[in-house]
């Protein structure tokens, strides 16, 4: 979702709980950015006997393998703020880091992993 303001409107936007998605876990403030949020829940299904989600390791063709159960990131461009959610389930988080440093001058992420409580990490200066 991409949101802009001329400075006089701050939005409040939600970060939903992954497991009951009418509820919320979190909430950021911005005048004007970008915020993507993606779940490995709620795109899920059951194979034979094998779970799968649509968040796919692109050099397996497999689903990827992970602890990460959701992901929100924030930054100023909407493109930059999906890939940067879906990269989340995919590397650990020294190399999200190096990739938000070096594609966004400032970002958030907002992780939450099986069995303990979502997070924030910032990236750069303070968005908000």
């Amino acid at each position: 979702m991409k949101m802009w303001s001329s400075g006089e409107k701050i939005w409040t936007i939600g970060v939903a709980d992954p497991y009951d998605v009418d509820k919320e876990i979190s909430a950021i403030k911005m005048a004007s950015g970008a915020i993507a949020t993606s779940n490995r829940i709620y795109r899920s299904w059951t194979q034979g006997e094998n779970s799968k989600h649509h968040l796919l390791n692109g050099q397996t063709g497999n689903v990827a393998i992970t602890d990460v159960i959701q992901a929100t990131v924030v930054t100023s461009s909407l493109c930059d703020a999906e890939v940067g959610a879906k990269l989340c389930f995919l590397v650990d988080e020294t190399k999200q880091q190096q990739w938000l440093e070096a594609i966004c001058d400032r970002s958030a992420r907002f992780i939450v992993k099986e069995n303990q409580a979502g997070y924030w990490a910032m990236t750069g200066e303070k968005i908000c």
